[in-house]
């Protein structure tokens, strides 16, 4: 079985993709944050209370939209198998998006209710973050597995190339969370006024997540290597290779500012860009994942636009 991966889908999906990440990487930096603010620094539990209500929000938002969809193919005649789909991610898995969203924002709505038991309040934070975390895992599973979601019959066979794509996307998913963080924190400087020095310290510590996400995300690569390295061919990731490694570099750029200017709240252009290179970054590992599983022959192939490109270059 063939599957195009045109160059439409590469430049929409990734911005689909962080949308659906966010939620559960905004639910670790959260729940970590929170950790962090035990040892008394009440600024870390501010960031961790901004966190709970951005991942919450984001979550419902991207639930609201998966029914919606659902709602438009439904009335949309000769899409029945689309719909199949829809119906089986909305009433299967979706419930786990939704519940994990709604726990997280019961986290942030009891912050302060809940403030004498951090432990029932941290069981809060845990459970939404498992739910999300459990939403993430098998819906990656589906799309990088190109299993349709109806047909999930069972886990993947413990040597799958699967499982360091997918633990790829969930460390990834720290990193979009802290980078959306930074934008959300500028958006919402003059409606929570919690200080300027605040502020300075919220950005730093974001762009230590952001840090451990974009380290993080590449440690599987190591695993991911053992297994195709039998199969490995080299052509076909010299695009989104170097579209990876540009973006991450920016990223890292960004975040070691951040950490190092005394003035974070002044590196708005930088912010800014880091969005765009963050898209870049997960368009370029999404064709990434999709040329390693083309070297597999117990994988569905992609069609995919990177070698064309690389024969336009050289010609």
């Amino acid at each position: 079985m063939n599957f195009n991966y045109p160059l439409e889908i590469g430049l929409l999906g990734p911005l689909v993709l962080v949308f659906i990440l966010i939620p559960f990487g905004a639910s670790v930096i959260a729940l970590g944050s929170e950790f962090i603010a035990q040892t008394g620094n009440r600024l870390a539990d501010k960031l961790a209370q901004q966190m709970a209500r951005m991942g919450s929000f984001l979550g419902l938002t991207v639930f609201v939209a998966v029914c919606i969809l659902a709602f438009v193919v439904w009335k949309t005649k000769g899409l029945t198998h689309s719909f199949n789909e829809l119906h089986f991610l909305l009433f299967r898995i979706a419930p786990g998006l939704f519940t994990g969203s709604i726990l997280l924002l019961v986290y942030w709505g009891t912050w302060k209710k809940l403030k004498q038991n951090k432990p029932a309040h941290a069981c809060l934070g845990a459970m939404g973050m498992g739910l999300l975390g459990l939403f993430l895992f098998i819906f990656l599973g589906s799309i990088i597995g190109r299993i349709p979601i109806s047909e999930i019959a069972g886990i993947p066979e413990p040597g799958s190339l699967i499982y360091p794509l997918m633990l790829q996307w969930m460390f990834f998913s720290i990193l979009a969370a802290a980078n959306i963080g930074f934008v959300y924190l500028l958006l919402r400087r003059n409606i929570d006024d919690f200080g300027r020095d605040y502020y300075k310290y919220a950005l730093k510590l974001c762009a230590r997540w952001s840090l451990y996400g974009l380290i993080l995300g590449f440690v599987p690569c190591i695993w991911t290597s053992i297994i195709i390295w039998p199969e490995f061919n080299f052509q076909p990731i010299i695009v989104p290779g170097t579209a990876t490694l540009i973006s991450a570099a920016f990223i890292l750029l960004c975040s070691i500012t951040l950490l190092k200017t005394r003035h974070p709240l002044r590196c708005k252009g930088m912010i800014a860009l880091a969005q765009v290179f963050l898209w870049l970054l997960f368009a370029a590992r999404m064709l990434a994942h999709l040329e390693f599983m083309n070297m597999l022959p117990e994988y569905p192939k992609t069609v995919t636009f990177s070698t064309e490109l690389i024969k336009i270059i050289l010609n």
